[in-house]
C-alpha cells in the first residue's frame, strides 16, 4: 500500500461517513514547479471552498529520499509561481478567495492581486501591493514588476490591448529599484539584462521605444514620436531587437505600421534600420502592416516576418466630408457657387440607418453565427509577409486569411494548407487540404502534398515534411522533391483502430517528434515507439510494449523552453544521445509509470523507473539539475508530488488531504467484459465507503464513452460537482464508469451494447442488487442514458443533463457556444451517423430518445440550463412534451441563465442534491422529496424566493 493511501477494508468500516459540511476542506493539487537547480518545489493548491495558497518545499539535496528539509512555507491565495533562473527567488501571485473577490465586486473596489518575493537562502518574503504582472530576466538577478493602469487612464494600448502602467525594475541582490511610467509592454532580451519597453503617454507626446540597460543602469530612446508603439521582440539568443510603429493616413480608416529594428544593440556601432512599405516597391497595393501578429527575427538575422493585410480606404463621401471641413476651417471656398453649403436635393436627403440583418447564405463555408464568434479573431488575421533586411526586399508568404502558414526550421521554406478544392466537404466536418511549399527568398509555391487529412509540418532541419496519408507515414524531402513510403512495409499498425468515428481516413497513433538533424522520426504505433529513417532507409523498434500491451510514449521534459514567433512550426529536435523519458500505461491493467531508454545502449530496451497500480503522471525535471517531479495518485490516494534524482527512489514532498484516513472512502478496480456486438472493453468500479462483503448495495453506473483509464483518478467531494463519484460512493453506492465502443449509424444502440453488459458483469458478482441500479450521463453521456432505458429495463432510474434527444431536430440545430451546424457533428463527429437524415431515416429514428417514449418504463430526470449554446435545450422540451403525452414519469429541471452545465454556485449545489434525492428515492427508498411527486408551481417557487429576499 503506497503512502497516504486508505485501505479498503476492515479499518474503512470504522471510519465516519463524509457529510456535506466536510466537503470544503478538501483539496485540489495544481501544477508544480521545480526550480532550476531542483531544491525548491512550488506547488498551487485549491480547496472546496474557493480557497487557495501556494506551498513552497526545500528539498534535501543531500538525502533526496528523505523529503522536505522542513514544514512548505505557505502563501495564502498564493499562485503563478516563478523561479529565478539562478534558483535564489520565487517570484508568485497573491489574490483572494471567491468569497473576497465577490465581496469586494459587492463593494465596487477593485479587484487587484499582490505578489510575493522569496529570497530561497534567507527566507525573507517582501509583498507588493496592487501587481498585474513580473517577470524575471534570465540571469535571475533582475525582475520587472507591473502595476495596473490608472482608473479612468485614457493612453494609448500596446501589445495585446494591453493598457499603460508603471513598471519597476528591481536589482535583487540590492533591493534598489528604478521604475518608468506609461509602459505598454516590455521584453526582457535573452542572456543580458536588457529591458525593451514601449512608452505609451495620454498625449501621445512621450511615446517612444526605449531600452533599459540593467548592468550599466543606462536608458537609451531608440525612437520616439506622437506614434503607437507595439510588439518589441528579440531576436533569440542575441541583441537584435523590432518593434512596430503606427502611422496614420488621412484616407485610410486604419492605421498603418512601420517596422522598427535593430542590429547589435550591445555594441557601439549598432545599426538602425526601418521599413516602410508606403515607398517600397515590392509591397502590394492596397495593403498594410497590422500590429495583430508581432515581428519575428528569423535565425540568422538577415529577415524579418511581419504580418500584412489588406488597408481600407475611408469612404469617399466621409474623406469628401472631412476635407470640406478642413476647407471651412481655413476660410476656402468651393470653386462652384462660392460656398460650401449642400444643395438642395442633398440637403433633403436624409440617409436611412442600415438594417441590422444577418444574411445567411448556403454557401458559407462558415456559418454567421460562428462568424460572429470569431470576427475578433478574424480582425486579427494577416498574410505572414517577410522583409529580407540585407537586400531590403519584401515578399508575401500567406495568400488567404484562412489558412495556416507555417515556417520551417532555419526559415528557408514555410508551408500554406489550401482548403479551397474541399471547401464543401469541410463545411460538413469532412477536412481536406493541400499544401504547399514555399520559397521564402523568392515566394515561389510549389504544390506538394494533394487531398490529405493530418499533415504534420516540417523536420527539426526543415528539410523534411511529414504527412499521414492511405494509413500510410510519407516524408517528402524539399531538396528532391521525393515523396517516401516510411511506414506501410513495417510489421506494425500506425492507424488508430481504436477511431470509431465515421471517417474516411483515421488518425495515425502520433509521433514524438523529430530527432536532432534529421537523424530519425520517432512514430507511434497501438503500443511502441518506432524510428524511422527520413529516407525510408531503415527503421527500429525502440520500446517492447506490444509484448506485455504496455504503450510507451515520449515524454518531453522541456516542455518549459523558450517560446518562438508566430507562424513558426518549431519545438526542437529529440536528441538521440541522451536518454530518453518514456510514460507507460498498460492498455488492460490501467498501470503507469515512467522509463528509461538509452538508444546509444546495445540492447535498447526501456529500463522501468516507476511503474504503479496508480496513476502516475505530470514528469517534470529541473532544468540545471538531474532532479524529476511526478505524481501519484488513485481512487482512495490523494494526488502527491515525488521529487528525487532517480524516479524509482523519489521522496513524496507533498501530503493533500490528509485528513482523508478520519473518513471512510471507497476503492476501486477494472472490470472485464465485451460488447453485444463482441468488442473488449473494461469499465472502471468504485466500491461504496466502508464495503462490506456479502452485502449487496445500489449501483449508480455514469456513462460517457470510454471511461475505465479513470479508474485511478481521485475524487474530489463537493456539492458544486452535480455527478462526484466520491460523494456517491461516501453515500453508500458502487459505481461504475464502463467503456462504450460505437458502430456507424448506431450510437444510442451501441451504447446499450456495450452498458447492458457491464451492468451484468458487476451484477453477477453478488456485490450490486440489480433491481437498484441508477443510470447518469450529460451532454453526449446524457443522450446516452436518454436512449438506454427507452430500449431496456435494466435502470430503476435514470438522470440526464443537457441531452440531445431527437436527432431530426437536433441535425439543423446550431451549437451555439461555437457557432458550429450540427449536421457536422451528427454526420462525423459524436453522433457518428455518416450521412445526413434524408440518406437514412430509419437510423435517425431508431437512435433518437425521443422515438422510444412508448417503451420508457424507467423513471427519468432530465436537466437543461435555459441558455444552453451546446445542446438546444428544446430537445428537453421535446421529451418532456412526449414523455408527458405518454403518461412517463418525467422531470425536468431548467436553470435560468445557465448553458451546458451549470456555473453559478447556487444552481451547482441544487443539481447536486436533486441527483441525490432522485437516486435516494429511487435506489434506496428513501421518501421522495415533493418535487419529485408532485413538482414545484411558478407560484411555490417565487413564494420561496421572496422568502429568502431574493425575485426571479
Amino acid at each position: 500500500l503506497r503512502a497516504g493511501a486508505v485501505a479498503p477494508a476492515a479499518a474503512a468500516k470504522e471510519r465516519a461517513p463524509i457529510t456535506a459540511q466536510d466537503y470544503r476542506q478538501w483539496e485540489t493539487l495544481g501544477d508544480g514547479v521545480l526550480a532550476p537547480d531542483g531544491a525548491h518545489l512550488a506547488v498551487s493548491i485549491r480547496r472546496v471552498d474557493g480557497t487557495t495558497e501556494l506551498r513552497i518545499f526545500a528539498i534535501n539535496m543531500a538525502d533526496p529520499e528523505s523529503g522536505p528539509t522542513s514544514d512548505p512555507k505557505i502563501v495564502e491565495s498564493g499562485s503563478a509561481p516563478q523561479f529565478a533562473n539562478n534558483s535564489r527567488w520565487l517570484a508568485y501571485r497573491i489574490g483572494y478567495s471567491e468569497e473576497e473577490e465577490e465581496r469586494m465586486r459587492e463593494e465596487e473596489r477593485p479587484i487587484r492581486n499582490r505578489m510575493g518575493l522569496l529570497n530561497l537562502a534567507s527566507g525573507e518574503e517582501e509583498i507588493l501591493e496592487a501587481v498585474a504582472s513580473f517577470r524575471f530576466d534570465d540571469s535571475g538577478e533582475y525582475l520587472v514588476i507591473r502595476g495596473y493602469p490608472a482608473e479612468g487612464a485614457e493612453g494609448a494600448e500596446g501589445a495585446e490591448g494591453a493598457e499603460a502602467a508603471d513598471i519597476v525594475i528591481r536589482i535583487l541582490e540590492s533591493g534598489s529599484s528604478i521604475n518608468f511610467g506609461n509602459v505598454s509592454a516590455f521584453a526582457w532580451q535573452d542572456d543580458a539584462p536588457r529591458l525593451a519597453m514601449t512608452i505609451s503617454t495620454e498625449s501621445g507626446a512621450g511615446n517612444g521605444i526605449q531600452l533599459y540597460d540593467a548592468t550599466s543602469s543606462s536608458l537609451l530612446v531608440l525612437d520616439s514620436g506622437d506614434a503607437t508603439f507595439t510588439q518589441p521582440t528579440w531576436r533569440a539568443d542575441e541583441d537584435d531587437l523590432a518593434v512596430l510603429r503606427s502611422e496614420e493616413s488621412e484616407s485610410h480608416e486604419e492605421p498603418t505600421h512601420v517596422v522598427l529594428a535593430w542590429r547589435d544593440l550591445a555594441s557601439s556601432a549598432s545599426s538602425a534600420l526601418r521599413f516602410d512599405h508606403r515607398g517600397h516597391a515590392d509591397f502590394p497595393t492596397g495593403m498594410r502592416v497590422v500590429e495583430d501578429r508581432a515581428p519575428s527575427w528569423s535565425d540568422d538575422g538577415r529577415a524579418i516576418f511581419f504580418g500584412v493585410r489588406e488597408w481600407p480606404e475611408k469612404p469617399a463621401d466621409e474623406t469628401a466630408s472631412e476635407e470640406a471641413g478642413d476647407e471651412a476651417a481655413t476660410g476656402e471656398t468651393t470653386e462652384a457657387g462660392g460656398d460650401n453649403e449642400a444643395s438642395p436635393d442633398e440637403a433633403d436627403a436624409e440617409e436611412l440607418e442600415p438594417a441590422d440583418v444577418d444574411v445567411w447564405h448556403a454557401r458559407d463555408e462558415r456559418i454567421i453565427p460562428m462568424q460572429k464568434l470569431q470576427e475578433e479573431r478574424d480582425r486579427a488575421k494577416s498574410y505572414l509577409s517577410v522583409w529580407h533586411v540585407d537586400e531590403d526586399r519584401f515578399v508575401q508568404l500567406g495568400t488567404d486569411l484562412d489558412e495556416t502558414v507555417a515556417l520551417l526550421e532555419g526559415q528557408t521554406h514555410a508551408t500554406e494548407t489550401d482548403r479551397r478544392p474541399y471547401i464543401f466537404d469541410g463545411m460538413f466536418g469532412r477536412r481536406w487540404f493541400d499544401v504547399d511549399l514555399i520559397d521564402v527568398a523568392t515566394g515561389e509555391r510549389t504544390r506538394v502534398v494533394d487531398r490529405v487529412r493530418y499533415f504534420s509540418g516540417g523536420s527539426a532541419t526543415g528539410e523534411y515534411l511529414l504527412y499521414f496519408k492511405d494509413d500510410t507515414h510519407f516524408s517528402y524531402e524539399i531538396a528532391t522533391g521525393e515523396h517516401t513510403d516510411l511506414t506501410s512495409g513495417l510489421p506494425a499498425d500506425f492507424v488508430n483502430q481504436d477511431y470509431d468515428f465515421p471517417v474516411e481516413q483515421k488518425p495515425s497513433w502520433g509521433l514524438a517528434g523529430w530527432a536532432e538533424d534529421d537523424e530519425a522520426v520517432l512514430l507511434y504505433d497501438r503500443y511502441d515507439i518506432w524510428s524511422v529513417r527520413p529516407d525510408g532507409d531503415g527503421a527500429l523498434r525502440l520500446t517492447d510494449g506490444a509484448d506485455d500491451e504496455i504503450r510507451y510514449r515520449y515524454a518531453r521534459l522541456d516542455a518549459t523552453q523558450r517560446g518562438f514567433g508566430p507562424g513558426r512550426a518549431r519545438q526542437g529536435g529529440i536528441d538521440l544521445d541522451e536518454p530518453l523519458y518514456l510514460s507507460m500505461f498498460g492498455q488492460w491493467t490501467k498501470m503507469s509509470g515512467y522509463a528509461r531508454l538509452d538508444t546509444t545502449g546495445e540492447g535498447r530496451e526501456p529500463t522501468r523507473l516507476v511503474w504503479l497500480d496508480a496513476r502516475v503522471s505530470n514528469l517534470i525535471k529541473a532544468t540545471d539539475a538531474d532532479q524529476f517531479a511526478y505524481v501519484i495518485e488513485d481512487f482512495d490516494d490523494s494526488p502527491d508530488y515525488f521529487v528525487g534524482p532517480e524516479l524509482a527512489h523519489a521522496a513524496r514532498i507533498t501530503h493533500t488531504n490528509p485528513f482523508q484516513t478520519d473518513f471512510a472512502w471507497g476503492h476501486s478496480e477494472l472490470i472485464d467484459y465485451s460488447c453485444e456486438f463482441g468488442k473488449r472493453v473494461q469499465g472502471a468500479l468504485f466500491y461504496p465507503a466502508g464495503y462490506q462483503p456479502g452485502r449487496e448495495y445500489p449501483m449508480i453506473t455514469y456513462v460517457y464513452e470510454r471511461l475505465s483509464q479513470s479508474v485511478h483518478n481521485y475524487s474530489v467531494p463537493s456539492e458544486r460537482s452535480s455527478y462526484n463519484q466520491a460523494v456517491w460512493t461516501s453515500l453508500g453506492y458502487f459505481v461504475l464508469r464502463p467503456d462504450i465502443f460505437f458502430r456507424g449509424r448506431r450510437p444510442g444502440t451501441s451504447a446499450v451494447e456495450c452498458i447492458r453488459p457491464a451492468v451484468q458483469t458487476v451484477v453477477d458478482t453478488g456485490m450490486v442488487d440489480g433491481d437498484r441500479v441508477g443510470l447518469v450521463g450529460h451532454s453526449w453521456g446524457g443522450y446516452e442514458a436518454a436512449y438506454v432505458p427507452t430500449q431496456t429495463d435494466i435502470f430503476a432510474a435514470s438522470v440526464s443533463g443537457a441531452a440531445l434527444t431527437n436527432f431530426f431536430s437536433m441535425f439543423g440545430t446550431i451549437h451555439w457556444n461555437q457557432g458550429l451546424p450540427e449536421s457536422s457533428h451528427f454526420e462525423t463527429g459524436q453522433a457518428r451517423m455518416e450521412v445526413p437524415y434524408w440518406d437514412d431515416m430509419e437510423a435517425y429514428v431508431r437512435e433518437s430518445p425521443v422515438m422510444g417514449i412508448p417503451q420508457l418504463e424507467t423513471p427519468m430526470l432530465m436537466a437543461f440550463g435555459d441558455n444552453d449554446g451546446t445542446v438546444d435545450w428544446h430537445q428537453g422540451v421535446e421529451m418532456y412534451n412526449y414523455a408527458r403525452r405518454a403518461g412517463k414519469m418525467f422531470v425536468m429541471l431548467v436553470y435560468a441563465d445557465e448553458n451546458h452545465s451549470n456555473r453559478q454556485e447556487k444552481n451547482q449545489v441544487d443539481y447536486h442534491h436533486r441527483v441525490l434525492d432522485w437516486f435516494g428515492h429511487y435506489l434506496k427508498g428513501q421518501p421522495a422529496k415533493p418535487w419529485i411527486t408532485d413538482g414545484v408551481s411558478v407560484m411555490e417557487r417565487n413564494d420561496e424566493l421572496k422568502r429568502r429576499g431574493r425575485q426571479r
